[in-house]
């Protein structure tokens, strides 16, 4: 078996088809039409062709989460962008109240990565798991860590998402539009 073909269930079943009829493993099922094997109905030239697309994009994935790490290689207006996984918004507003820690962890180059379902793993001194924001704070401060104060964050910008629902206001439906604030970094 082709271990590309690993990625594609179809094509793996397919390819195994196609090489049991070759070997005339199971005589009954080619004089019976009904158990016959069906035919590979994808080309091995396509079958290569999406192995290396889908190894392709997986290594584009890679170097692009490796890229988001580095941001002191992108332009100086995009320094300020923070990259967050697609989550519940439960689950974001509590890695969001990790901020100022993370921010604290990259200034002095700390690698960390995000337990689940919201625990913050930094790989110093013994790699601590830490669940909430006072702990973090407590292992900062017997690093010597430097705190940010409040006053050294920038203002943050809020911005409407607008969503538009269909509601029942006095037996008629009529539409209503709701404005969702996020915040966003001021210098955006």
């Amino acid at each position: 078996m082709d271990r590309r073909l690993l990625a594609f269930p179809e094509l793996e079943r397919n390819h195994s088809l196609a090489k049991n009829s070759r070997e005339g493993a199971d005589t009954g099922a080619i004089m019976d039409p009904r158990r016959s094997p069906k035919e590979n109905t994808v080309p091995q030239a396509m079958a290569d062709k999406l192995s290396e697309q889908a190894l392709a994009t997986a290594a584009q994935i890679k170097e692009m989460l490796q890229d988001m790490k580095n941001t002191q290689n992108w332009p100086r207006h995009y320094q300020q962008l923070e990259i967050y996984m697609d989550l519940s918004p439960a689950t974001f507003i509590r890695h969001k109240a990790f901020a100022k820690i993370t921010k604290i962890l990259r200034q002095n180059s700390i690698p960390y990565r995000w337990g689940y379902p919201v625990k913050l793993i930094i790989q110093r001194n013994g790699t601590p798991t830490l669940s909430t924001v006072t702990e973090a704070k407590k292992a900062l401060a017997r690093w010597d860590l430097t705190t940010i104060d409040d006053q050294a964050l920038p203002p943050r910008r809020q911005t409407p998402l607008h969503t538009q629902r269909k509601v029942k206001k006095n037996g008629k439906k009529c539409d209503v539009l709701f404005i969702i604030y996020r915040s966003l970094p001021h210098q955006l």
